[in-house]
């Protein structure tokens, strides 16, 4: 498979437990569906003080993260073959999983970025509005339903996080010393651009059998999210780059805000 050779030769999984040792980094996890119980298993690699969670629905592993546990995350159901780790098999980890930052959150964060492929939207009415009448092809509905269970994840858990935050803030002092609650800054960075909308102009690269299996009962225009999952034209992963880039640059303020621990020592933080 071209995607596993291309993570084998590229990353260097080897110095993720030598970042550690250095202090460097705290940990790595990565997140899949375990077909066997239909929930969320989070491999991850770490801190010796990382303790492992277990919630409903959602459980982790300490292990040594290799390339089987990359292609795990990334096998999405019936486009790609489910990928054995240890004796499982595993899909991918935005399937199910309505919490994805909880890892991070877990392993003892009190901040993170986290980067959204997914254009906001003010209301979730105006990002899914259409003025199209006809009935839905079964490549619109197939469309909706991966969008569904690839995308809505993150906004949702970044949606709880912010509430949880003003929660918290509205605590009294003593209060915050007896609750084991603490506030978790972050930064979101999303997409200025439909991705899928640009994937979707870019269709004709797509090999003639997938492109095929996509048209034969709707449209690529209608199959656009589908074909942001499989599309990776040189010229279309560039353009994600740039854009990614530049709507990066858009936060430089925020981000470097989020970066500065010198604002921990004035906090009293440790």
């Amino acid at each position: 498979m071209p995607l596993r050779s291309l993570v084998s030769q590229t990353c260097e999984f080897i110095n993720i437990q030598q970042k550690i040792n250095s202090g460097k980094l705290r940990g790595l996890s990565v997140s899949a569906l375990d077909y066997s119980n239909i929930s969320t298993k989070t491999f991850f690699q770490g801190a010796g003080d990382i303790q492992v969670w277990d919630r409903p629905m959602h459980r982790s592993e300490s292990c040594i993260i290799g390339v089987e546990h990359v292609m795990a995350s990334t096998a999405i159901p019936l486009l790609f073959p489910p990928i054995k780790v240890g004796t499982g098999y595993f899909g991918d980890g935005c399937i199910r999983n309505q919490s994805p930052c909880s890892p991070a959150i877990y392993m003892g964060v009190d901040r993170f970025i986290a980067i959204g492929v997914r254009r906001r939207q003010d209301t979730w009415y105006s990002y899914y509005h259409s003025e199209d009448s006809a009935a839905p092809s079964i490549t619109r509905i197939l469309n909706v339903i991966f969008h569904s269970m690839m995308m809505d994840g993150i906004e949702l858990d970044l949606q709880r996080i912010a509430q949880m935050n003003a929660q918290v803030e509205l605590m009294a002092q003593h209060s915050k010393r007896k609750s084991k609650s603490r506030a978790v800054d972050f930064v979101w960075i999303s997409p200025s651009i439909d991705c899928a909308k640009l994937a979707s102009q870019k269709g004709s690269k797509l090999p003639n059998l997938v492109r095929y299996l996509l048209t034969g009962a709707g449209s690529l225009a209608e199959a656009s999210e589908l074909v942001s999952f499989l599309l990776f034209e040189p010229s279309y992963c560039q353009q994600l780059i740039e854009i990614g880039f530049t709507d990066g640059m858009k936060q430089k303020d925020q981000i470097l805000r989020l970066l500065d621990t010198s604002q921990d020592s004035k906090n009293g933080a440790a």
